[in-house]
């Protein structure tokens, strides 16, 4: 992102239109661990939301940070904004999570159908989400498995019970009549009651967790590894081409994560021999055998070490803002069948159906 060199005004009115546009903002710097604490927040909730790293945007950063300051009379970071309202830095915000005011702010709590009913909502998250954590926010295990589904990049929903008031009393109720299970975590998976966190942790141990969240699929015979890398390369503006089981590959994705940019993650390792065949064509085009394999705007970084270079040298903000460069070998027809054969649901869509 940059904006044009003019004055306070045309600051201030960006960010209007940021606070407008967004039902969270967050205005952060990507070296302040009290940023960091409250996105970790917010994301234990799986609510999204919009991050500006005011230090990845040099002279434009600091134009912001000060209009800011006329708005708010807030200086520091991070300073936030939830439906419109200012709601402060860290520590107010983290209050807002700990007396639950912040769900009536979101409107996420629990609806109510003239008298709320547990084992209806239970069976509603569970029927509707792929992953699904019933959860308390002050629990070490409840952390530790949500972090284990980050480190892979699986999106769950986590209902953290404490939260929730009476409601919350009565959905751990209904979840020990459901599973005969009264502790958290209680994750299912695909609508299958899986356990608490020991249960959830030798999963991944034993690597079914991935059988679990990818059951085997129909393998498309057309199969064309090097047009499906030009088909996601040209419609994800980040692209990292991973294995679960790499290091690196987390790095990476963490970095991109703290400053909430999103990717499309390809894990080669959960592919079989669709993930052999890609490897080799990533191989053939970009002259990289590892993992990961990194793509922005089209264009190939390299792995980790890259990566973790353009953050450095705050090269990654014009990257992300740069036109995608177009691909002339995208074959349509090639791209279908390769996400058909990687995905367990694909639908094609429109963001104004």
């Amino acid at each position: 992102m940059s904006l044009p060199k003019l004055g306070g005004s045309e600051v201030s009115t960006f960010i209007t239109a940021e606070i407008s546009s967004n039902k969270i903002v967050i205005f952060s710097k990507t070296t302040c661990p009290y940023c960091t604490k409250i996105k970790e927040k917010f994301n234990s909730v799986q609510q999204p939301f919009k991050a500006i790293e005011l230090d990845l945007l040099g002279e434009d950063g600091a134009r912001i940070q000060d209009a800011l300051y006329e708005k708010t009379k807030q200086k520091t970071v991070p300073n936030i904004f939830i439906n419109g309202t200012h709601v402060g830095g860290c520590d107010s915000t983290l209050k807002l999570f700990e007396n639950g005011e912040i769900f009536k702010m979101l409107g996420a709590s629990p609806e109510q159908e003239g008298v709320f009913n547990p084992a209806r909502f239970v069976n509603t998250e569970v029927d509707n989400n792929s992953v699904v954590i019933f959860s308390k926010s002050w629990c070490p295990f409840c952390t530790k498995a949500k972090e284990k589904f980050n480190s892979i990049n699986q999106t769950y929903k986590a209902v953290e019970l404490d939260l929730l008031g009476e409601q919350g009393v009565q959905i751990q109720n209904a979840l020990l009549d459901k599973t005969g299970q009264k502790t958290v975590p209680n994750i299912f998976i695909n609508k299958t009651h899986i356990g608490g966190c020991d249960a959830t942790l030798k999963l991944f141990d034993t690597g079914e967790i991935f059988q679990m969240l990818t059951p085997s699929m129909e393998v498309e015979e057309t199969f064309d590894p090097a047009s499906f890398i030009n088909g996601e390369i040209a419609t994800n503006q980040v692209m990292i081409f991973s294995k679960t089981t790499c290091p690196y590959c987390t790095k990476a994705k963490e970095k991109f994560k703290s400053i909430n940019q999103s990717f499309k993650t390809i894990e080669l390792d959960l592919l079989g021999d669709n993930g052999s065949k890609i490897q080799n064509a990533l191989f053939e085009k970009s002259g990289q055998k590892t993992v990961p394999n990194i793509f922005i705007n089209g264009k190939h970084i390299g792995g980790c070490d890259a990566t973790m270079k353009l953050f450095e040298t705050g090269e990654i903000s014009k990257i992300l803002s740069s036109t995608m460069e177009t691909n002339d070998a995208f074959n349509p027809a090639s791209f279908i069948n390769g996400e058909i054969a990687t995905n367990q649901v694909m639908i094609f869509s429109k963001t104004t159906c």
